[in-house]
């Protein structure tokens, strides 16, 4: 588990980033990634390798959830996340509390409860959500953990295999043999997500088509607060703004009446002149 600031930790307690609904699609893509990896495992290991046909080769570390402590915990206590059903997984947070006697793990998400079973040891690990909970060191109570299922998974995945002898292609040591392969080809169209539902091929589509709807729907919000936004500038300038060819015009007919008054008063002296030498005679 790493620490975290409380701030930060709230943040996700209450819901993640602004974006919380967009970024969750991509998170749920990684969970996708995860059913179909345990799928190709079981058909790898069942398989026979050309180099020993008695069963396929393994393939790097398992993937791994994480776990962020709060900066307030009083207690030692460490969270490793594994997975235990990936079909049962969601596409939440989750936040791991001990009070003292249990733990209790609550979906960030719905706000919900959710059902855990076991101890949190490595022999008994808490299992809940499609997720294996290890719990190392000491709690104390009041202690929190925020639990990210598949934030890091698509960074952990990397490739198990670089030669091609050792892909596990048959399912007998009869020569010739692809059943294997072919089971592992056939993947791609058979039912490993939402329960059995869900194929890896539609599980892509979907995905693909829900950051497309959500793109498309981001413009048109955006182009709509743009619309908003000058409509709501024009309204402004239209009490306090200047507009040019008013004030041309007012300094126009100004000009004019100040030519006016200056002849006026041009006049007026001539008149006040002539008077005065008349007088003066």
């Amino acid at each position: 588990a790493q620490a975290v600031d409380q701030a930060q930790f709230l943040r996700h307690r209450h819901g993640g980033f602004a974006f919380d609904d967009e970024h969750v699609g991509f998170d749920l893509d990684v969970q996708a990634f995860l059913g179909d990896a345990g799928q190709v495992g079981q058909h790898r290991d069942a398989g026979g390798v050309l180099e020993n046909v008695h069963g396929g080769q393994g393939g790097g570390a398992p993937l791994r959830g994480a776990a962020f402590a709060a900066t307030t915990n009083g207690g030692s206590a460490q969270v490793d996340v594994g997975f235990g059903d990936p079909g049962a997984l969601g596409d939440s947070d989750y936040e791991l509390r001990y009070d003292g006697a249990a733990w209790t793990l609550t979906d960030l998400r719905s706000g919900g409860t959710v059902p855990l079973t076991g101890s949190g040891t490595p022999g008994d690990p808490l299992v809940g959500a499609g997720l294996e909970l290890q719990v190392s060191g000491a709690a104390s109570a009041g202690d929190r953990f925020l639990i990210r299922p598949t934030v890091s998974a698509a960074g952990g995945m990397n490739v198990a295999l670089s030669d091609p002898s050792q892909v596990a292609a048959a399912a007998s040591t009869a020569s010739g043999d692809n059943g294997n392969a072919l089971a592992l080809a056939g993947l791609g169209n058979t039912g490993v997500f939402g329960g059995g539902t869900q194929s890896l091929l539609s599980a892509h589509t979907a995905l693909v088509s829900g950051a497309g709807m959500r793109a498309q729907q981001a413009g048109m919000q955006l182009d709509a607060q743009a619309a908003v936004g000058n409509q709501t500038l024009a309204e402004r300038e239209s009490v306090s703004g200047v507009n040019l060819d008013e004030e041309a015009a007012d300094l126009i007919r100004y000009q004019q009446a100040y030519q006016a008054a200056a002849r006026v008063v041009q006049v007026a002296d001539t008149i006040f002149q002539t008077l005065l030498q008349a007088a003066g005679r």
